[in-house]
């Protein structure tokens, strides 16, 4: 399968990038030359490792996969910080970002419609306005707290009181998205971009003030 999208930003050198896994895992295996695919429960999550992995590379040929490390709240890094990246699956579509100035935080989420009636436990009253009780518009709200968690990268987050969506934009072919992020170690407001394809939505976000 080849890129889903492939969307740059030559500002500030942002990349995102999506695939469908229809691959075998000796394809993703011969595409990471120099690294074997660490043992996993699943293969289903080899898959989801390395294709993650070989897409990184896709977007930064030289991208040092074999030094990313996990964090204590498991959040990938590399320990010199010379790329900022993120990585998100929902299965058979990962997703990766790409930045080489700031946190970045990505989340791909497939549609599935018992998100609708799940939307109360991480949505307040005025962000369902926003969504319109429509699953795509949910899964797309749902996508940006996750991406704003793995933007903060320090663990527990309540997603219905830390991470509050309230403007909701459609601008040309994608949508922007304005939160206030609450955390008590961290108070800001966020801005995410992201969009809803035929069978996922994604958002992402970097370390930008308004």
């Amino acid at each position: 399968m080849s890129l889903i999208k492939h969307w740059s930003e030559e500002q500030d050198g942002k990349q995102l990038a999506f695939w469908k896994i229809e691959e075998p895992l000796d394809f993703f295996a011969s595409q990471l030359k120099g690294w074997e695919i660490p043992i996993a429960r699943s293969e289903r999550r080899q898959l989801e490792f390395a294709s993650s992995r070989f897409l990184l590379q896709e977007l930064v040929a030289d991208f040092p996969v074999q030094d990313v490390q996990i964090n204590d709240k498991g959040k990938p890094f590399l320990p010199n910080e010379s790329l900022h990246f993120s990585i998100s699956h929902s299965f058979p579509y990962v997703g990766v970002a790409v930045s080489p100035k700031r946190s970045i935080g990505l989340d791909v989420q497939t549609y599935e419609p018992k998100i609708k009636r799940l939307q109360d436990k991480f949505l307040g009253i005025d962000e369902q306005r926003l969504s319109d009780s429509l699953i795509e518009k949910i899964t797309l709200l749902w996508s940006s707290k996750e991406a704003a968690y793995k933007w903060y990268g320090e663990g527990f987050m309540d997603f219905k009181e830390h991470m509050i969506v309230h403007e909701w934009l459609d601008i040309d072919d994608y949508v922007q998205l304005k939160m206030n992020f609450k955390h008590p170690k961290q108070r800001t407001d966020l801005m995410l971009q992201g969009r809803m394809e035929s069978e996922f939505a994604w958002a992402c976000t970097e370390s930008f003030d308004l």
